[in-house]
């Protein structure tokens, strides 16, 4: 799967605030995905926050109790494929699985 532009992963972005994703239909790419927009559009301790308190508030949303990975990891992870300057490192926004 890839994203076309930012438009497409801003509107992951607001399912995944929702809770319109199911968290077994929420793949690794897509969780990385979040991540780097979080981390393009805000500071680096309030990216953390809203990754954390999202995946909980999706997981209690679908009766989850036990989260199976640590958020911070996938925020190191994401912000690890970001440019110096806090951009995606190509234009096309292509994010694999």
């Amino acid at each position: 799967m890839y994203f076309k532009d930012e438009t497409e992963i801003g509107e992951l972005v607001r399912a995944f605030e929702t809770c319109e994703i199911h968290p077994a239909e929420f793949k690794h790419y897509q969780h990385l995905a979040v991540a780097l927009w979080y981390l393009q559009h805000h500071p680096y301790e309030a990216a953390s926050e809203k990754m954390r308190s999202g995946i909980q508030r999706l997981a209690a949303a679908y009766g989850k109790t036990r989260l199976p990975r640590d958020d911070h990891g996938v925020l190191a992870e994401g912000s690890a494929r970001l440019s110096p300057e806090g951009r995606f490192p190509r234009n096309d926004f292509r994010i694999s699985e």
